[in-house]
């Protein structure tokens, strides 16, 4: 599994502490939780439409 993520991913991440406009790459990899039962409740997330969210016009031509 390791070879393969390093085939790949990037070495390191290209993200600059320095500049916000500058190339930017961050990941994650999430895993099935395998432990025991969970005895609280799991909050829900109401769906996000995204055509309601307000665009620039100019953003919204790309």
């Amino acid at each position: 599994m390791t070879s393969v993520l390093r085939s790949i991913l990037p070495v390191s991440s290209a993200k600059s502490e320095d500049h916000d406009d500058d190339y930017s790459v961050e990941y994650s990899f999430a895993m099935e939780y395998s432990g025991p039962p969970v005895s609280q409740d799991i909050p829900q997330v109401a769906p996000v439409d995204v055509h309601r969210i307000p665009t620039a016009a100019v953003a919204a031509r790309v």
